[in-house]
């Protein structure tokens, strides 16, 4: 709702919204090759001017903020994405009490490259630990990250699910863990030797 040419706000466009993005892996790849997440897809026309705006509902609830289009044409015509509005009121709640948004960690160090060989490897979809920050929630919760044998790459920890939610890749698992505050408890579902478990941890904040 903005009017595209001016900074007048008088202007409303009007679509059809069609929940979260997915691809056959569930992530969008933007043009830096970041995954982008949590975004809500919307044929509403976006045209300059109106990133920012609001995204409405029919009963004239603001569920996001409009973001990006993606338009082979070049034109106002293609798919819009908007920011939900559960995210906004987490990052600004976030911004407004410590100057920043503070993102919720398990203290582990991953890498795309490497978890896409391993799981094509050992056929198992999720997120390899690759190392442990000491002290760090994965600690505390036992997990364990990738060691070397003989030269070879001894597999850790996989992350399968986080709050009963599958995780199949990095950027999912990012995704899952923003669905929660700093210092809320968690529970993960894991694969170690070949066996499933769950376990707790408690989200910190981000380095």
């Amino acid at each position: 709702m903005r009017d595209p040419w001016t900074r007048n706000v008088r202007s409303i466009q009007r679509g059809t919204g069609s929940g979260f993005v997915r691809d056959e892996r569930g992530d969008i790849i933007g043009d830096d090759g970041h995954t982008i997440e949590h975004l809500i897809q919307t044929d509403a026309a976006i045209n300059p001017g109106n990133s920012g705006g609001p995204l409405l509902d029919s009963a004239g609830r603001v569920i996001g903020m409009d973001a990006a289009i993606y338009s082979p044409s070049g034109a106002s015509a293609g798919i819009g994405f908007a920011v939900p509005i559960d995210t906004i009121n987490r990052v600004v709640t976030a911004l407004i009490e410590h100057g920043k948004y503070r993102w919720p960690s398990l203290g582990i160090e991953t890498g795309d490259d490497i978890n896409d060989a391993l799981s094509e490897r050992l056929g198992i979809e999720g997120v390899f630990v690759l190392k442990v920050d000491p002290g760090g929630p994965a600690a505390h919760t036992g997990l364990h990250g990738v060691r070397i044998e003989r030269g070879y790459i001894v597999p850790g920890d996989v992350i399968v699910s986080v709050g009963g939610k599958p995780v199949t890749s990095v950027a999912r698992l990012e995704a899952r863990l923003d669905d929660f505050r700093v210092g809320e408890r968690v529970r993960l579902g894991i694969v170690r030797d070949g066996k499933r478990m769950e376990v707790e941890a408690t989200l910190a904040a981000g380095r």
